[in-house]
């Protein structure tokens, strides 16, 4: 028996080989959007947390304690804390805003891609 018969035919091939990169490419492009999605999730809670964590130590009684120095030091401490944390905000906002411009791009080339395609 000749052995070109055991070998699948080329369109069995390129059908086995297509449906694998397609499987690889969702599978990709699952994880990319999990991995977004986590991002986002991480951003928000920093957020939350960026915008209650500081203030909140100030509504739970911590008044004066007496001592001057400590308490001078503990005003310009949270005053320099609530600074870095207006910063770190304005940071996770540009980086949300430069996460979405990203994915909005893919969707552009996606688009064109497929209107080429079609042409």
């Amino acid at each position: 028996m000749p052995l070109h018969h055991l070998l699948p035919h080329a369109s069995t091939v390129a059908v086995i080989l297509s449906s694998a990169l397609a499987g690889v490419a969702l599978y990709s492009a699952m994880r990319r959007d999990r991995f977004a999605a986590g991002i986002r999730s991480l951003i928000g809670r920093c957020e939350d947390t960026a915008r209650g964590g500081l203030n909140a130590s100030a509504s739970f009684g911590c008044g004066r304690t007496g001592n001057a120095s400590f308490d001078d030091y503990r005003e310009q401490t949270l005053k320099k804390l609530e600074d870095e944390a207006a910063e770190f905000r304005a940071y996770l906002n540009n980086l949300r805003s430069a996460s979405d411009r990203a994915e909005f791009e893919e969707f552009l080339k996606s688009r064109r891609e497929r209107g080429a395609s079609q042409n």
